[in-house]
């Protein structure tokens, strides 16, 4: 017991918990804050490019976060077996939640495929699939590369698809620049969660969730420095906290690279820098003692 009735763990309790409360604190208040500016509104695109798994490409020259409306669209569409499908040029397309997509004076290419040949319906204004009559026919004019339908339109709506724009958007904005909310928003409404664009954002969502582990982490390296003290001079444990902060740079960076090459998880890369300081630490206190 110390002179005070207050014992070493006692105090090492309320300091731990202190350390995990602002860890935590800080990061609930940036979430919470970042949350209220979760819209469009901050984000600037000039061209906007959608790769929907190896199903579509959608390449606009200019688009408007604010309308969520395209300029220039050329839209590819391709088959299970990566065979031409339909193609779409317009001058504009509109996306709405609850209409899908209308594009806007253009042009529509339809192909044979094994679902058919997508045609202009006779109101000119959805896509219908116009079926082979017989297996010999839809054989034949499966390996047909020329398209089954060259028609101009002056607006086209009902395809059958509805790729949402704005996961797209999101993803103009930097891993580093979003918060833990916004990169789970993304991680789950982006249509290719595995492709390697996600990698950055699933490495820094790692990252955020160390935030309040990471004083934590802190706190009992300083605490076990600080009992090392004893047998240290100020100067020495001045050079060794030197050396570690240097250590850990480098072992940050190397986990970094590690995770965005996928070698390894991004939730491993985030934790291997952290873990190793501590360990480190144990050992100098060890050799110390």
């Amino acid at each position: 017991m110390l002179a005070n009735g207050i014992s070493p763990w006692q105090s090492f309790a309320v300091l731990a918990f202190l350390g995990l409360l602002i860890g935590w604190g800080s990061d609930w208040l940036m979430n919470a804050s970042a949350s209220r500016n979760m819209g469009l509104s901050d984000v600037k695109v000039r061209s906007l490019k959608m790769q929907v798994k190896n199903d579509r490409l959608w390449y606009f020259r200019s688009f408007d976060p604010a309308t969520l409306s395209g300029t220039d669209l050329q839209l590819f569409c391709y088959g299970e077996q990566g065979e031409d499908v339909m193609r779409v040029r317009a001058n504009k397309a509109v996306w709405s939640e609850e209409k899908g997509w209308s594009f806007h004076q253009g042009h529509f290419l339809g192909f044979y495929s094994s679902l058919g040949l997508p045609v202009i319906d006779q109101d000119g204004e959805s896509i219908t699939w116009e079926k082979p009559s017989n297996k010999e026919e839809g054989s034949y004019l499966h390996d047909t590369k020329s398209p089954g339908m060259s028609r101009s339109f002056e607006t086209l709506s009902g395809l059958p698809f509805s790729d949402d724009p704005t996961p797209y958007l999101w993803l103009q904005k930097r891993a580093k620049d979003m918060s833990v909310h916004e990169i789970e928003r993304l991680l789950t409404r982006f249509p290719n969660p595995d492709s390697h664009e996600m990698v950055p954002y699933q490495l820094r969502k790692a990252q955020l969730w160390w935030n309040g582990p990471a004083c934590f982490v802190a706190l009992l390296i300083g605490l076990g420095m600080a009992s090392a003290g004893s047998s240290s001079t100020p100067s020495k444990l001045a050079g060794v906290s030197l050396v570690g902060a240097l250590f850990f740079y480098l072992v940050r960076t190397l986990s970094d690279s590690l995770g965005e090459q996928q070698i390894i998880s991004p939730f491993y890369s985030a934790s291997l820098p952290y873990m190793l300081i501590f360990l480190a630490t144990l050992i100098f206190i060890k050799i110390q003692k």
